[in-house]
């Protein structure tokens, strides 16, 4: 009697627990992925703000009088304050400007003199397409060598009308991190979930499985000419 049973039990619990694990897995999917997807938006609209004003900050007539080599100047030094002040003050890691050759003409980090290609804006080729045609653009996720995720932010600097120079401005997203802890929430609740469910499948099963071997055994009876079982 117990092996019918045991069979109809299991499959009852297999098939109770793979319906409800595709429905909160699919659950938990869905939300953790609308969840990445707003932060990720709201990151972006950040970031182009933020360029957008630091752009407002630096004339392009004037971006104009900076050459290889005038590092030392007052100008560069005026420029530079300004920009660093700027950086502190949104909160960014890096804030660089460029022209449109790729060129290097103001940079925080003081590691890129007047001129020097950037090699890293030919990942970004399609959203400066965008900058120099007047518009504001923002890169995809990037990770740097310790890990760290960052978004890079992008504005145009006109002079007279016409798009001259471009400001990048890289922030750290630190909705990665928020991201991250809630993946891990969704997966323990997730296995919290399948815990549950296979009790809860258990009982379920002992419930609807008892009178399944009640039967059986009556009939069995009846079988054996013992007419007066009770079904």
């Amino acid at each position: 009697m117990g092996q019918p049973r045991t069979r109809i039990g299991h499959k009852l619990i297999l098939s109770f627990v793979l319906l409800v694990m595709v429905v909160v897995g699919m659950s938990g999917w869905v939300l953790f992925e609308l969840t990445r997807r707003s932060l990720e938006w709201q990151m972006r609209i950040h970031l182009v703000s933020v360029a957008k004003l630091v752009s407002t900050s630096l004339s392009g007539d004037v971006l104009r009088y900076l050459r290889p080599g005038r590092e030392h100047s007052n100008l560069y030094r005026t420029l530079m304050g300004k920009l660093q002040r700027a950086e502190q003050g949104v909160g960014a890691r890096h804030v660089f400007v460029f022209d449109r050759q790729h060129r290097s003409l103001l940079d925080t980090d003081g590691l890129m003199p007047i001129g020097r290609e950037y090699p890293k804006l030919l990942f970004d080729r399609r959203e400066l397409e965008r900058v120099w045609s007047g518009h504001t653009a923002y890169s995809v996720l990037f990770f740097d060598d310790d890990d760290v995720p960052y978004m890079t932010g992008y504005a145009p600097i006109f002079a007279g009308g016409e798009v001259v120079a471009a400001v990048g401005v890289e922030i750290g997203a630190a909705f990665m991190d928020t991201i991250r802890v809630f993946g891990r929430s969704v997966l323990v609740f997730a296995g919290l979930g399948a815990l549950l469910t296979v009790v809860v499948a258990w009982l379920l099963a002992r419930t609807l499985t008892r009178p399944i071997q009640k039967l059986v055994r009556a009939a069995r009876e009846i079988g054996l000419g013992h007419l007066n079982q009770e079904v």
